[in-house]
């Protein structure tokens, strides 16, 4: 079980999804069992990947009811994870405010965003990639508007990020061949502030 307030290192290998996060919990992926330190960890956590597996069904993660964005040191983290086969998105945040970083989500699907759904969320997302996921609707390009404009084009649930009022950070990351069920790709939001960087 998770504790609130801890770092769990996780050791490279498939592990069962249906997670519930809770705040302050750290969840770090790409060990090999024998390290004491983060550094030791080899920098490419794809190389030894640690898979979240959500069999087809459930999501990777949940997070609800969580603290606010303000609080940043209590805010639940994943970071170099891989996360795939979800049937309910990969990560599912409502009323809560996620980090993940450095993270791979690949064929997942949602009725929403196939890799993340955000409902009245405050995420981060960095240095991660998101790969072939599937929303039953879709969006074309990564869409949000707000406060801060409209990026991309309209329509639908996002193939990989449904964003609705929540306020979404994304930096550094990449999206290929994410699809929904009107052939839209990337993500879709709503009613919320809505920033992105370009991937280097």
């Amino acid at each position: 079980s998770q504790r609130s307030g801890c770092a769990l290192w996780i050791k490279a290998g498939i592990y069962p999804g249906g997670f519930s996060l809770e705040d302050g919990v750290r969840l770090h992926g790409g060990f090999g069992g024998t390290e004491s330190t983060m550094a030791q960890r080899p920098a490419d956590t794809q190389a030894r990947p640690t898979v979240i597996d959500a069999g087809g069904s459930t999501s990777g993660f949940s997070y609800q009811n969580g603290v606010a964005k303000s609080d940043l040191a209590r805010r639940a983290r994943i970071e170099g994870l891989t996360v795939t086969n979800a049937g309910q998105s990969g990560l599912r945040a409502v009323d809560a405010s996620p980090i993940v970083d450095n993270c791979l989500f690949v064929d997942n699907q949602g009725p929403n965003g196939g890799a993340l759904s955000l409902t009245r969320a405050h995420a981060i997302i960095t240095k991660s990639a998101f790969r072939q996921n599937r929303a039953q609707s879709g969006a074309n390009g990564v869409m949000a508007t707000g406060k801060q404009g409209t990026a991309g084009a309209a329509g639908g649930h996002g193939g990989a990020i449904y964003s609705v009022d929540s306020e979404l950070t994304l930096s550094d990351s990449l999206f290929l061949f994410n699809a929904a069920g009107d052939g839209g790709s990337g993500g879709r939001g709503s009613d919320g502030h809505y920033t992105a960087q370009d991937y280097d």
